[in-house]
C-alpha cells in the first residue's frame, strides 16, 4: 500500500479563506485528504488466491482509498466464491456507498469463508468524496482475511448502456428502465419493442407500431435536437427518418466500425400517456444507432472506387491521374484504403497530390489543378459548393502550395472546414488540365490567371473531373462531424461505409452553380 497525503500550504489557503487557518485544519482531518492508497492487483475480486495467501494484519485503522488494478471501491455484494482477492477470505461491504452529503457512515464489513458470506464480520467507516471516489477506514483483519477492492464499470461513460447500467462482481450489465423497451443485440442499446430500424446508404429510419406507442400523438416526437426532424403516421406506424449527416445525427468512428447515433424524443414539456416508452418523467427518449463495419467492407465482395482516371489525350496518349491525400506536407505517405473515410480535425491540414502519368517520361507532362471546389456530397453538380482554386489562382485564405518533384507532380493543401448547417463530410473535386511540359505557352505553364479572356486565348488540352474524398471533421481525431458525405454499401444484409475515394470523370461544358463559402467554426479542437 502506498502512503498518499495530500499537502495544502498555509500561505494559499489563508490568501484563499481571508487568513483563517481553520479550513486548513479541516483539510488536514478530511479523511478525503488524507488517506492511503490501495493498489494490489491482487485485491480485485476477479483475482484468485496468492500461495502464500495474503493477510490485511497490518492495517492500523487509518483511511484508504482503492486505486488501479485494485478496483475504485469495495465490492457492495459478496464475491463469486471464496479464495479471492489473493486470501482465503475476501471481505466485502455489505450495504450501499453513502453519499458525499452523508458524511462519514458506518457499514458491516464481511468476510466470506466456508460457503458462509458472513463468516467474520468487521465496522468499517466510509466517506464519499467530491473528486467522485470513496475512502474507508478499515481496522486490522485476522489471517487470511482481505479487503477486496472492484471497479465500477457504470462509473465511465455509463458503462456504454443507453439507459441503465447495472455493477456486478467484477463486471457490468446493461438494463432498460420499462417493460416496453427491449435490450438490442449489443448488449447496451435499449429501443422500443416492435420497433423496426432501418439502415440504408443515405439515412436511418426508425418504424414504431402503433400498439407500443398508445396514443401518442406523431406531431410530438422529433429526431433530437432538431425539432424541424419530426415524425409521420399512418394507421399502423409513426416513422422518423432522417440523414446520416442530418438532425443532428453523430458519427463516431472506431478501429473497426462507423457508427451513427441519435435519439427519437417528445417536444419539450410534452407528458406521453404511454407504456414502455416513458423513461424519464415521462419523457420519450429512444436511442438510434447504425453500425457499419469497416474491416468487413475490405474483406467482402465491396468494389470501391479507385482514385485514378486513364483517359486518351490528343497527341500524348493514354494518360492516368491520380489525386492522393498525403498525412503531412512531406509527402512520404499517403492515405491508405483502409484510411477512408478520413476522419480529420477541424483546422486541421489537409495534403493533396495530383499526379499525371503516362508512356512518356515524367518530366515531358506537365499538370495543373485549374480549379477545385468542395462540396458536401459526391456529386460534383452539388449546389453547396465551397471554391478553392478558380482559373489556377488560389481563393481559400489556408490554401498552400508546395514545392513538387518534376511537373507532372503538383502538391497543395488546406485547413479542413465545415459547410453551412453542420453537414458533415467534404469532397474535393478538381478540373485538371494536362500539358506537355515543352511547350512554354500551354495552359500548365501559365498557372494562375485572373484574367478569364487571356486564358481561352491560350492552347489548352482537354480538361478532366478528378476527387478526393470523403474527408469527415471532428473535435477531436477519433469522434466528430465531417465535410463530407461517405458512400455506404449492403455487404451481406448489413451497410458498410465506403473507405476509398470516390473518382469521377465529366468532359465537355459545366453548367454554373451557385457557390458557397466555408461558415467559421467556434467547434473546440
Amino acid at each position: 500500500m502506498t502512503r498518499f497525503v495530500i499537502l495544502i500550504f498555509a500561505a494559499g489557503i489563508l490568501a484563499l479563506a481571508g487568513g483563517t487557518p481553520q479550513i486548513l485544519e479541516e483539510r488536514n482531518a478530511d479523511p478525503c485528504y488524507n488517506y492511503q492508497t490501495l493498489s494490489e492487483v491482487w485485491r480485485n475480486v476477479n483475482h484468485g488466491v496468492n500461495d502464500p495467501p495474503e493477510c490485511d494484519r497490518g492495517m492500523n485503522g487509518e483511511w484508504y482509498r482503492f486505486v488501479g488494478a485494485a478496483g475504485d471501491r469495495m465490492p457492495t455484494q459478496r464475491p463469486p466464491s471464496t479464495h479471492r482477492c489473493g486470501a482465503h477470505a475476501p471481505f466485502w461491504m455489505n450495504g450501499a456507498h453513502p453519499s458525499v452529503a452523508d458524511g462519514v457512515v458506518s457499514r458491516q464489513a464481511c468476510g466470506y469463508y466456508s460457503s458462509d458470506p458472513c463468516r467474520a464480520t468487521m465496522i468499517i467507516q466510509v466517506k464519499a468524496c467530491s473528486g467522485g471516489f470513496y475512502v474507508y477506514q478499515l481496522p486490522s483483519t485476522s489471517c487470511y482475511y482481505v479487503y477486496c477492492g472492484d471497479i465500477n464499470e457504470c462509473a465511465t461513460d455509463n458503462g456504454g448502456c443507453s439507459h441503465q447500467c447495472v455493477n456486478t462482481q467484477g463486471s457490468y450489465n446493461c438494463a432498460c428502465p420499462d417493460d416496453g423497451l427491449t435490450l438490442g443485440p449489443d448488449g447496451h442499446y435499449c429501443t422500443v419493442h416492435g420497433a423496426v430500424i432501418d439502415c440504408t446508404n443515405d439515412y436511418m429510419q426508425v418504424e414504431l407500431p402503433r400498439e407500443t406507442v398508445g396514443n401518442l400523438d406523431a406531431k410530438h416526437l422529433h429526431w433530437e435536437p432538431d425539432r424541424r426532424c419530426g415524425a409521420t403516421a399512418n394507421g399502423t406506424h409513426i416513422r422518423l427518418r432522417t440523414g446520416l449527416y442530418e438532425c443532428g445525427t453523430q458519427v463516431e468512428f472506431t478501429p473497426d466500425d462507423v457508427i451513427f447515433s441519435n435519439r427519437i424524443v417528445t417536444h419539450g414539456n410534452y407528458t406521453a400517456m404511454l407504456d414502455g416508452v416513458i423513461t424519464r418523467g415521462g419523457d420519450v427518449d429512444i436511442p438510434v444507432r447504425c453500425v457499419y463495419p469497416r474491416k468487413e467492407l475490405v474483406h467482402t465482395s465491396f468494389q470501391p472506387a479507385v482514385r485514378t482516371l486513364s483517359f486518351t489525350e490528343r497527341g500524348v496518349g493514354t494518360l492516368t491521374l491520380r489525386l492522393d491525400a498525403f498525412r503531412t506536407q512531406q509527402f512520404l505517405q499517403p492515405y491508405g484504403e483502409a484510411d477512408f473515410p478520413l476522419n480529420m480535425a477541424l483546422r486541421s491540414d489537409m495534403f493533396l497530390q495530383l499526379q499525371a502519368e503516362g508512356h512518356q517520361q515524367d518530366d515531358e507532362l506537365s499538370v495543373l489543378a485549374e480549379s477545385c471546389v468542395a462540396t458536401p456530397s459526391m456529386n460534383l453538380n452539388d449546389q453547396h459548393q465551397y471554391v478553392l482554386v478558380e482559373n489556377g489562382c488560389p481563393k481559400d485564405a489556408t490554401f498552400q502550395s508546395f514545392s513538387s518533384p518534376n511537373p507532372a507532380v503538383q502538391r497543395f493543401g488546406f485547413q479542413v472546414f465545415r459547410f453551412v448547417d453542420d453537414q458533415p463530410v467534404v469532397y474535393v473535386h478538381c478540373e485538371v488540365v494536362v500539358c506537355n511540359a515543352t511547350d512554354p505557352n500551354s495552359r500548365c505553364a501559365q498557372g494562375c490567371i485572373s484574367n478569364a479572356r487571356s486564358k481561352r486565348a491560350l492552347q489548352m488540352t482537354g480538361r478532366h473531373f478528378i476527387s478526393q474524398g470523403p474527408l469527415v471533421y471532428g473535435g477531436n481525431v477519433e469522434k466528430g462531424w465531417g465535410p463530407v458525405t461517405p458512400s455506404l454499401v449492403a455487404v451481406g444484409g448489413l451497410l458498410c461505409c465506403v473507405l476509398f475515394t470516390a473518382v469521377g470523370v465529366a468532359i465537355g461544358k459545366r453548367q454554373r452553380r451557385p457557390r458557397y463559402s466555408a461558415v467559421p467554426s467556434t467547434d473546440q479542437e
